[in-house]
């Protein structure tokens, strides 16, 4: 396999124009070999990517989880929830790091890519 190994990370909650875009750049870029890292657990990305390896990270808190909760919460308790949702945020965060640098050492990664957010 030749080219630049890149490890593209898309960290979005739904399908949208940066992964459309990305697919744009990535077919204009026959040297690159991508490996996508995506938040999403539909199966779009391999519609839109037919021949890279999509692998998965689950993303346990984002705006959307966040309002469930403060709406969810009983007044009084909402700073403990917030607390043990930071906490459980933290250690998914913890996980999905070591599972991403092992990711890029199996994979010989030279380049990562944040394709959108964070």
């Amino acid at each position: 396999m030749s080219g630049r190994r890149v490890l593209v990370v898309d960290y979005s909650i739904g399908f949208g124009g940066a992964a459309k875009s990305l697919a744009l750049t990535l077919d204009g870029a026959p040297d690159v070999h991508a490996v996508l890292l995506s938040s999403q657990q539909d199966d779009i990305l391999e519609t839109w990517f037919p021949s890279r390896p999509v692998h998965r990270f689950r993303r346990l808190v984002n705006y959307r989880t966040k309002a469930q909760w403060h709406a969810a919460v009983p007044g009084l308790l909402r700073p403990l929830a917030g607390k043990v949702l930071a906490l459980a945020d933290l250690v998914a965060t913890h996980w999905n790091a070591r599972r991403i640098a092992g990711l890029i050492q199996r994979d010989r990664i030279e380049l990562l890519h944040l394709n959108n957010g964070f």
